[in-house]
């Protein structure tokens, strides 16, 4: 008897299992009539054409960890060599290759069959997207019921999708030749890390090049350890999806000790998610709220009405989280003018990257995203991942997967991991272990204009900060005098510390 309740048990979680993508509540942009997305047309009216220009700019050799292809918009090539060379040497000290591409022109399909070369000469294991590119744009039909079949009332979309870029060896076809792809058959599996950041359309951030120059800063002081990450992450489930809480919640645990969890119908509103959140220490957020590109739509009053949290409201709150994980609909098309999943990274003062979908939709089975970040993958690898394990994976609901799945987008660099300690302390500017006289000269050398072997200039943010001994924001002869004073045992330690 307790052997046939058990099976009729584990028969049970099997069909709710089955089940559960056509029960999930829909991410859906609640006020699309006033704030509609660019369709596709939209797209083409507003581009200009250009012709491929592709040039390998620069590379690295004789790591063992693999290579990483950035691919950059010209125009910000030539303005962000001091940003790209720290970069590469992150990644250098990090055992793994670079190879850079400056690049000019709109075509997705040449843009592809670049990957595909370096994937093929070079054996790529992603490719970081920066600045205005190509993009590729794919249609469907959704089906949110799960039922497999085109009833010819299901809408039609269109929408950016950089999971192209992504797939070396699937077969993408354009049978009503708009432009605009609907057929993804074959080997449909992803062979690299895709990641892509842009900010010629972000105004109400700032510049293009200032806000992109402050990321690449962020970038190099969180790589080397000197923007602590909180190990703490926050779950925050508006009211449609607390019933899944427990889900998102084990899944989050999968990469962070520390998860925090609201979702109480009435603990979830706008004003707690702006006030309350964005000002906390937290490294990771999701959030799980009906959106549009340019908003929130949290659910207030027993979900009686819902009030809003805009996308100009990031840059002047200046979030605090380095990470997002956005379970809100379109959040993340970066076409779109001030889109938010661009402003959580780009549009303030903390992000790093985030993950979310271009078209109605979301992840789901969360844990096979977190395992491997937890497991120190990369952003760009444990999506990839997750992709493999997630989607095309059960063909009786492959377009139901395919629905809720193909927005999917990284905007932030791939490369990112969650989790790195220091490379460095205050004083140690060779970085091997020890605060000798030879630090003290690199700083006197630097603090005269000259530039110090082994140490080419200009010293990435980082470095300066190891250099900083009297945490004034500048190097000077007098930092190097300290090192020296250390040295030789007459200070204990320095002024900042």
């Amino acid at each position: 008897m307790r052997r046939n309740l058990l099976l009729i048990i584990i028969l049970l979680l099997i069909n709710l299992l089955q089940a559960a993508p056509g029960d999930i509540p829909v991410t859906r942009n609640l006020l699309e009539s006033e704030h509609p997305e660019g369709t596709y047309q939209d797209f083409l009216e507003n581009l200009i054409p250009r012709e491929t220009s592709c040039q390998e700019a620069n590379r690295t050799h004789s790591r063992l960890r693999g290579t990483w292809l950035c691919v950059v918009e010209e125009n910000l090539y030539n303005q962000l060599s001091d940003e790209l060379s720290w970069w590469s040497s992150d990644l250098a000290q990090e055992e793994q290759n670079v190879v850079m591409l400056s690049w000019t022109g709109t075509s997705h399909a040449d843009l592809k069959a670049v990957i595909l070369d370096y994937y093929i000469s070079d054996n790529i294991i992603g490719v970081f997207l920066l600045g205005e590119l190509p993009v590729f744009w794919f249609e469907m039909w959704e089906d949110w019921d799960f039922d497999n079949t085109y009833n010819g009332n299901e809408t039609w979309v269109d929408f950016p999708m950089d999971e192209y870029f992504a797939d070396m060896d699937g077969i993408w076809s354009d049978f009503d030749n708009d432009g605009a792809y609907d057929s993804h058959e074959g080997e449909v599996a992803a062979e690299i890390a895709i990641g892509r950041l842009r900010g010629d359309n972000l105004s109400l951030a700032g510049t293009e090049l200032e806000i992109i120059q402050n990321w690449f800063r962020r970038n190099n002081l969180y790589r080397n350890g000197v923007i602590a990450d909180s190990d703490l992450a926050l779950g925050y489930i508006d009211d449609d999806w607390e019933s899944w809480q427990d889900e998102y919640h084990n899944a989050l645990l999968q990469a962070y000790e520390n998860v925090e969890m609201v979702y109480e119908v009435n603990s979830t509103y706008a004003d707690d998610y702006r006030e309350n959140r964005w000002n906390t220490d937290y490294e990771w957020i999701q959030v799980h709220v009906h959106s549009g590109p340019d908003a929130h739509y949290f659910y207030q009053n027993n979900g009686s009405n819902y009030y809003l949290v805009h996308n100009n409201q990031i840059p002047s709150y200046d979030p605090q989280a380095l990470f997002y994980n956005l379970f809100c609909c379109s959040n993340a098309r970066f076409t779109e003018a001030n889109a938010m999943g661009s402003l959580y990274v780009l549009g303030n003062n903390h992000g790093l990257g985030s993950i979310g979908s271009t078209k109605t939709g979301s992840m789901l089975t969360f844990e096979n995203f977190y395992t491997p970040l937890g497991e120190n993958e990369t952003l760009g690898e444990s999506l990839r991942q997750w992709w493999n394990t997630t989607v095309d994976v059960d063909q009786e609901y492959i377009q139901g997967y395919r629905t809720w799945f193909y927005g999917i987008v990284l905007i932030g660099d791939p490369s990112l991991k969650t989790e790195y300690q220091p490379v460095s302390v205050i004083g140690d500017i060779d970085y091997n272990g020890n605060i000798e006289a030879f630090d003290g000269s690199l700083v006197l050398q630097y603090s005269v204009g000259l530039n110090p072997s082994g140490t080419p200039l200009p010293w990435s943010p980082s470095l300066l900060h190891f250099a900083d001994c009297d945490g004034n924001g500048s190097i000077e002869a007098y930092d190097a005098s300290l090192i020296l004073q250390y040295f030789v045992g007459l200070i204990p330690a320095f002024p900042v510390e």
